[in-house]
């Protein structure tokens, strides 16, 4: 027994050890969106929010006068006061009491096999978040084909899914509600709850997933989300670059214009159109227009295009009749401010590729407008027990307190946190871009 204590001491330490020094390192080498947040400035936040102070109107106190006239009135610029709270995310990684006694059966193993699985596991959480900063909080992972095969309800179940990457975030024996877009509310296959839905296998080719079981009242267009997540997701870049008139940030978009971004929609007739310079220049001059600024900047921190590597093909094609002039030419430059690189002609503005990118858009972003806001113990990591520790048994009783626990032990790790925006006009975004005949998520096994 003397040496099962011995090795839980170990394994206690390993855990904070990796947390110190594990963690931040494999968020910039996995997660390029969210190591850039991480790398900028984190507000700790509390029960009431953090209060960002904004001005949305100046002061307009003016007038004209004729010797002797009136001075103009005094006025007062409008501040309001938005607030970010946190959201919360857990994933739990469990272990047979088997398993659990092979780990602890001497402290080479403890060291060896905890520090691959916890690598493993943060790698998975980091991955997961950064997934979630290019989602809007609603927390879909995917949505129901519309246009696709019929939805086959029942055990061994099958749906398509469309939205932006198919299948491709849908995780196998993954854990998810089908939400009805129309009421905001989970299907219940007959029941009286949200009815869970385990993944058992997908076919990325076709974009289909068969579940153990699809709810009865299931549709095409439902949205799927991970179980009793539906928005109650982190907030990210969708959210914050957003045109719409609703609620941001416990303030109404409808009211403060100057809380809207630049949002161009690429559709035409609801048909999505290829990406042009015309489309990214208007984008780029219409947030100019609103932040005030030139966002023609070397400093890659003020202002650079974010996209999937979709989008990146479809903008390095647009140069192709360029590049072959300028290797004709043999000159570097042209006069409206391209240039050669090795993939061909690149924008003024430096181009960051990420693979969680929706593979339709494409984001000008103004990172040190984004900003983490950590709950107390919220950065992202290992979830300890109010009595200290990290392991966990598994209990096993029912409604009326009778039972015991399972023959298992595990631990969770997750984050208490969301991003938030400080100025979201000085960013915008191109939405509804053609993806046919391009790489992405839905072709990526085709």
């Amino acid at each position: 027994m003397a040496d099962q204590y011995a090795g839980l001491e170990v394994a206690e330490a390993l855990f904070k050890e990796i947390i110190a020094k594990g963690l931040y390192s494999y968020v910039n080498r996995a997660a390029k969106f969210y190591g850039r947040i991480e790398e900028g400035e984190a507000m700790e936040t509390n029960s009431r929010g953090v209060r960002i102070v904004a001005e949305v109107e100046a002061n307009p106190s003016n007038r004209s006068f004729a010797e002797g006239g009136k001075y103009a009135p005094f006025s007062f610029p409008r501040d309001i006061n938005m607030r970010v709270f946190w959201t919360r995310h857990s994933k739990g990684r469990g272990y047979s009491r088997d398993e659990y006694e092979a780990l602890m059966s001497s402290r080479t193993s403890i060291v060896t096999g905890l520090t691959r699985d916890i690598k493993r596991e943060t790698g998975d959480l980091i991955k997961v978040i950064n997934f979630m900063s290019w989602n809007n909080g609603s927390g879909v992972v995917a949505r129901v084909d519309s246009a696709g095969s019929p939805v086959v309800t029942g055990a061994n179940g099958t749906a398509k899914f469309a939205y932006d990457g198919g299948s491709y975030h849908i995780l196998v024996r993954g854990r998810y509600n089908f939400i009805n877009p129309a009421t905001g509310l989970p299907r219940l296959n007959g029941g009286s709850t949200a009815f869970v839905a385990t993944a058992a296998s997908k076919t990325s080719s076709t974009q289909t997933v068969t579940f153990d079981t699809v709810p009865s009242d299931a549709a095409a267009g439902d949205y799927l989300v991970y179980e009793d997540s539906y928005l109650s997701a982190l907030h990210g870049v969708p959210y914050h670059v957003n045109n719409d008139t609703g609620g941001y940030q416990g303030q109404s978009r409808a009211l403060y214009e100057n809380l809207r971004s630049v949002v161009i929609d690429a559709a035409v007739a609801s048909v999505a159109q290829p990406l042009s310079t015309a489309l990214l220049d208007r984008m780029e001059a219409q947030t100019m227009y609103l932040h005030g600024t030139d966002s023609d900047s070397e400093n890659t921190d003020e202002w650079q295009f974010w996209t999937s590597p979709c989008q990146e093909v479809a903008y390095i094609r647009l140069g192709d009749p360029l590049h072959r002039v300028i290797k004709t030419a043999q000159v570097e430059v042209l006069n409206l401010g391209y240039k050669l690189n090795g993939k061909g002609i690149q924008h003024r503005h430096k181009w960051e590729i990420d693979t969680d990118h929706q593979d339709d858009r494409i984001d000008g972003l103004k990172l040190s407008t984004f900003k983490k806001f950590l709950a107390p113990g919220g950065t992202p990591g290992f979830i300890s027990k109010v009595e200290g520790g990290y392991w966990r048994e598994v209990p096993s009783f029912d409604s009326t307190g009778v039972g015991g626990y399972f023959d298992r032990t595990g631990f969770y790790m997750g984050f208490r946190m969301d991003i938030g925006n400080v100025s979201p006009f000085s960013n915008g975004a191109i939405i509804n871009l053609a993806t046919t005949g391009l790489p992405n998520k839905k072709s990526a096994y085709a």
